[in-house]
């Protein structure tokens, strides 16, 4: 029951039949002020749904997402003087440029995404995000780092998709990631998930851009 819940779904863990739920990993502070069951959906939909007002663009060039990355690493690196990410193919990059044809095609792209997402030069134990997440409260302050925070958020279902992709067992987390990133109503449509995926990613890398540029002044 925790599991299925977005509020309760991390730190769960099974093993040897027996049930475990990692407290560290809970992640409930946003919900400290909830008093009513409508009170808990809104604080659910601003966590694992994107915003309503969200406008993605019809299409983008072939190039927008490594783009969307560098342009994130080099306000980064004017910000903190530290390179964000260190790529350790050049076909990674290069698969991201590429469209989606097939199933096969669309998890290679995502099998790509996640890992431009773990080449972020933050320490692994912990998960990479979540470090980055702690970092953007030290640049920008907890408060106003809110956001950036949110944007992060959104990378981390990149995590999930590709889960459910490698793994029967991550089948629920993945559904989630689908319907959260706005992949579940486009079916077998891989080249419009592809483009959806793309622009989402995207737009989530400008966010953190947008939230850090005041410190490359």
């Amino acid at each position: 029951m925790l599991g299925g819940e977005p509020a309760t779904w991390h730190g769960i863990g099974q093993h040897d039949s027996q049930w475990t739920w990692d407290l560290t990993n809970a992640r409930l502070t946003r919900y400290a002020e909830v008093q009513t069951i409508d009170d808990y959906l809104t604080q659910l939909d601003s966590a694992v749904a994107l915003p309503q007002e969200l406008e993605l663009p019809e299409c983008l060039p072939a190039m927008a997402l490594p783009e969307a990355f560098d342009h994130l690493g080099l306000a980064w690196r004017i910000a903190t003087s530290t390179h964000l990410f260190h790529i350790p193919r050049a076909a990674i990059p290069a698969k991201l440029t590429q469209p989606a044809a097939s199933a096969e095609e669309f998890e290679s792209r995502c099998s790509a995404l996640c890992d431009m997402l773990k080449s972020f030069n933050f320490p692994a134990e912990g998960g990479s995000l979540n470090n980055m997440k702690t970092r953007l409260n030290e640049l920008l302050g907890e408060e106003a780092a809110g956001r950036a925070r949110g944007a992060v958020d959104i990378l981390r279902l990149i995590f999930d998709l590709r889960a459910g992709q490698q793994h029967h067992g991550a089948d629920t987390r993945a559904e989630r990631a689908k319907n959260a990133l706005g992949l579940a109503r486009l079916g077998g449509n891989w080249a419009a998930a592809w483009d959806q995926l793309r622009a989402i990613v995207v737009q989530a890398l400008s966010t953190i851009r947008e939230e850090i540029s005041p410190l490359t002044d």
